[in-house]
């Protein structure tokens, strides 16, 4: 996902890494600003002070992009929004949950798992695609080479659909030149 995107998209998910370092540009930005504003009245600082004060209002609307993506990341609406407007418990309800609680693995109805895009392509081995163990949902999942990063298989998708569990599978095998074992 582009810097682009991050901050100015509302489609798609970032993972809490991603969530963390983009508050904290935004939070960087927003103090530099308010620093850097001048006191006096004169005429330069007229001219500093207009863009100054145009970047602290984007810094004021890129964070809802940010957050309505980590929601997302949760399978939740991006009008979870709100919640922020409740005043004392909003603003802590979503930077605990959003900065502390792990998204959904695999796909969801907002895209792809974003913590796949951490993994190194030369760590997977191969790919499978099997039901769970309740035969009531399809599994995608790519198994990782073992080694000091390895955390294990990673859920590609989980769901009802073996034709979607296919699908995602044969996108991720595409993306990171790996092969699926059936």
């Amino acid at each position: 996902m582009s810097i682009w995107s991050i901050f100015f998209s509302y489609k798609g998910r970032i993972s809490r890494r991603t969530y963390w370092c983009a508050i904290g540009m935004r939070v960087l930005v927003f103090f530099s600003c308010v620093l850097v504003l001048p006191h006096s009245s004169d005429l330069i600082s007229f001219i500093v002070t207009v863009p100054l004060v145009l970047l602290l209002l984007l810094t004021f609307y890129v964070v809802f992009p940010i957050i309505v993506k980590r929601w997302h990341d949760m399978d939740k609406s991006g009008w979870w929004l709100f919640i922020e407007f409740i005043p004392v418990f909003g603003m802590g309800w979503r930077i605990f949950e959003c900065g502390f609680f792990k998204g959904t693995e695999g796909s969801n109805r907002f895209g792809p798992d974003p913590s796949l895009n951490d993994l190194n392509p030369d760590l997977i081995k191969y790919v499978t695609v099997s039901p769970d163990t309740t035969n009531t949902r399809w599994i995608a999942t790519a198994h990782l080479v073992d080694s000091v990063e390895n955390r294990g298989p990673r859920i590609i998708y989980g769901g009802e659909d073996e034709s979607e569990a296919r699908r995602q599978a044969a996108l991720f095998v595409e993306r990171f030149q790996c092969e699926i074992i059936q």
